[in-house]
This record gives C-alpha cells, sequence and structure tokens, in this order.
C-alpha cells in the first residue's frame, strides 16, 4: 500500500514566494519536492494555509487557529503514516504573542486528536515529525514590519521549546533553521531555492521513518 504522508503547516507549505508575494510555482512547493525526493512513490498531502497558528486565534487574520481546524483534516485523509507538523511563526506575531511553552505543549492536543481519529476510523497512529519554525529576518522585514515586529527574538525559545517536548514525547524533531532561511526577501518566507532546500530535507526525514515499518 503506497505510504501517505500529512504536511500541515502555515504560509511556508502553501508556498509564499518570498520574491513575488504569491505562490510557489509548483515544482518549488515544498510538498512537491519532498514527492520527487522520495522517486514518486509516497503521497505527500499538503495542508498549508497562510497565517495558521499552532493553537488558538491569530490576533491578525481570522480562522487560521491550526489546533482547531487540524482534526477533520487529519481525518478526512487517513490513513496516514507521518503527519508533518510546521507551524509557530504565526504565535509569535505582535497580536498573538503565544508564550513558547504554550505553543510546544500545543503538540499533545495534536497527538490527542491522532490518537481519538485514529481509534475511532480504525487505523494505526501515525509517526510524527516536527519542522521547527525558520528564523525571521528582522532587517528584511517591510511588508511585514508591523505585524512581526520584535519577533525575530521569539523564535530561538520557541524552537528550544518544541525541541524539548518533542524529544519528551517521542517525535522526531529537525531545526529548519539549520535548511532554509529568509535571505534578503521579506524576513518571513522562503524563495524557491530555499524552499527546495526544506522540501529535500524533510524527505530525508521520511524516508528512515517510512523504512523503520
Amino acid at each position: 500500500m503506497t505510504k501517505t504522508v500529512l504536511l500541515y503547516g502555515d504560509s511556508i507549505f502553501w508556498g509564499v514566494n518570498a520574491k513575488t508575494g504569491f505562490r510557489h510555482d509548483n515544482e518549488h512547493r515544498v510538498n512537491n519536492v519532498t514527492r520527487e525526493a522520495l522517486n514518486g512513490k509516497v503521497e505527500i498531502i499538503s495542508e498549508g494555509h497562510r497565517g495558521r497558528t499552532m493553537f488558538g486565534e491569530n490576533g491578525r487574520f481570522p480562522e487560521r487557529d491550526g489546533l482547531a481546524q487540524f482534526g477533520p483534516i487529519f481525518a478526512s485523509h487517513l490513513p496516514i503514516d507521518v503527519v508533518v507538523i510546521m507551524l509557530g511563526t504565526n504565535d509569535l506575531n505582535d497580536k498573538t504573542r503565544h508564550s513558547a511553552a504554550d505553543i510546544a505543549n500545543a503538540l499533545v492536543a495534536y497527538q490527542e486528536k491522532m490518537k481519538n481519529w485514529s481509534d475511532f476510523m480504525g487505523f494505526a497512529q501515525p509517526k510524527i515529525l516536527i519542522v521547527s519554525p525558520p528564523d525571521i529576518e528582522e532587517k528584511s522585514l517591510v511588508k511585514f514590519a508591523e505585524i512581526f515586529g520584535g519577533s525575530a527574538e521569539l523564535v530561538g525559545p520557541t524552537v528550544d521549546a518544541l525541541k524539548r517536548v518533542s524529544e519528551e514525547q517521542g517525535y522526531i524533531f529537525m531545526d529548519s533553521r539549520e535548511i532554509a532561511r529568509s535571505i534578503d526577501t521579506d524576513g518571513i518566507h522562503l524563495n524557491a531555492a530555499e524552499s527546495r532546500k526544506l522540501g529535500a530535507a524533510i524527505a530525508e526525514h521520511l524516508k528512515v521513518m517510512l523504512s523503520e515499518d
């Protein structure tokens, strides 16, 4: 049976092109890069929503509560072998500012939703890969300066908290800051080359995770 992976995230998984503000062409979107790196043998489902938070409403934009949205989305794609969660950036904006600990602790609620829906529908629970938010490049913030001003310094503690909870709960963790950056763009999003780096790095983790079954 074909393996299935759900990518659940924000504008990075949706594919905002930091150069244009629109959307990357298909070949540069994380899900398609990941699929290509896995030789097209794994179904990669992309569920990225611009402005999505790890939990709670985004103080800037409505209908972005990632935790509230997750259950029905997850259930609609079962069975799933791996869930990749990459969220947290939007929790740090000026009108949301969730704490690092609260952002990370929300991961347990995601796992509980996975268990409940998997049990209800009679499928095995998926493995979980947590990908940290990328750095926010404060000097490049122009369009997003008002929304994310002062947020850059909050990324590090958030990543540390996500790593801690991942280790405690047995999730696989990947620090995206070591892979891809918003280089000379808008301070938040990735250009095509950086998006491809991220997709390829996720694929390397998935190769290991999917081979362990």
